[in-house]
């Protein structure tokens, strides 16, 4: 049988994670958080020097072939075939692939937060072992979407 989205799965096709845009996809296990691209860390000291004076960042992005990330998880959440499972597989071998994925499971998480305000809806999670929250979608625009994501974590949020 084919997921529901609302019942077995939530999905924001795009987000924002401060100034990156994401695609966030939810199950009640798992949260999984795509960037369209990432910054990408200097490797050395003189990379970092010169890369601030010509005021450009590095940045990295990942494709499937001719099809966005983007594109792909619309595609598999839509397909007949897929499972709760194999969605879950599919982001497991995706974050071996690009290690910008983000691949939450809730349970193993201190604390997970879902906002939802007229200014848009946030997620942010707090680590075992960790004081603070860390935002992983810091604004969901659209006002069904963030509804939507709300209602779905309903009494999972810790």
């Amino acid at each position: 049988m084919a997921l529901q989205e609302n019942v077995d799965y939530v999905f924001v096709p795009v987000a924002d994670n401060v100034s990156e845009k994401v695609c966030f996809v939810g199950t009640k296990k798992y949260v999984y958080v795509v960037p369209d691209q990432k910054t990408v860390n200097e490797s050395s000291l003189k990379e970092f020097v010169s890369n601030a004076f010509a005021g450009v960042d590095k940045v990295e992005s990942f494709n499937f072939g001719d099809y966005t990330p983007r594109e792909v998880i619309t595609g598999l959440l839509i397909d007949q075939e897929t499972t709760l499972d194999s969605l879950d597989e599919f982001f497991k071998n995706f974050k071996e692939k690009w290690d910008a994925v983000v691949r939450l499971e809730i349970t193993s998480l201190k604390s997970f937060k879902v906002s939802s305000s007229i200014f848009g809806g946030s997620i942010s999670v707090r680590y075992e072992g960790k004081k603070l929250f860390s935002p992983i979608v810091t604004r969901i625009a659209g006002k069904a979407e963030r509804r939507g994501v709300k209602a779905f974590y309903e009494g999972i949020t810790k």
